[in-house]
């Protein structure tokens, strides 16, 4: 009796994950409005450069020194090599790559726009499912922001 309650209650866990990772294929909900990144509102699995700065879902723009097409060739280059990524849209000014979660699965977004008169690069990073990321979409971000300083020197 006992084994038939495990197998049962394994399947119902197994099922649930299915289910749960299907959520991540749904269509992005990306903050680029009107050419500008969106801050984050709501969930705290988001983070931008465009929330106020007192803001526990505001983070630092990324900042280069060089000129913008090769900043932007920088940036391409350390997403086309960060794991389980993928350049979803590359414009002159923009970009937008999917990024997947190690066990689940699940989709972030993450967009990145480029203010050449100030030389950085506004950032936003959020996941498409789930209320709390556990720091992920912020360490992710940090992690970048060293491999195109790195990709930079």
């Amino acid at each position: 009796m006992k084994r038939g309650l495990t197998i049962c209650i394994a399947g119902g866990v197994v099922v649930l994950f299915a289910l749960v990772a299907g959520c991540g294929a749904k269509t992005p909900n990306t903050g680029m409005t009107k050419e500008r990144i969106a801050p984050c509102e709501g969930k705290p699995s988001c983070i931008s450069s465009t929330n106020k700065s007192a803001s526990p879902r505001y983070i630092e723009p990324l900042t280069y020194t060089t000129e913008r097409a090769k900043a932007r060739a920088a940036l391409e280059a350390v997403l086309t090599d960060w794991p389980r990524t993928r350049i979803v849209t590359a414009d002159a000014d923009y970009l937008h790559a999917e990024c997947r979660t190690r066990v689940f699965r699940f989709v972030d977004d993450v967009e990145f726009l480029f203010d050449a008169e100030e030389k950085r690069i506004l950032v936003r990073s959020a996941a498409r499912v789930g209320y709390y990321d556990f720091g992920v979409n912020r360490r992710r971000i940090e992690d970048i922001r060293q491999a195109l300083a790195d990709r930079l020197k």
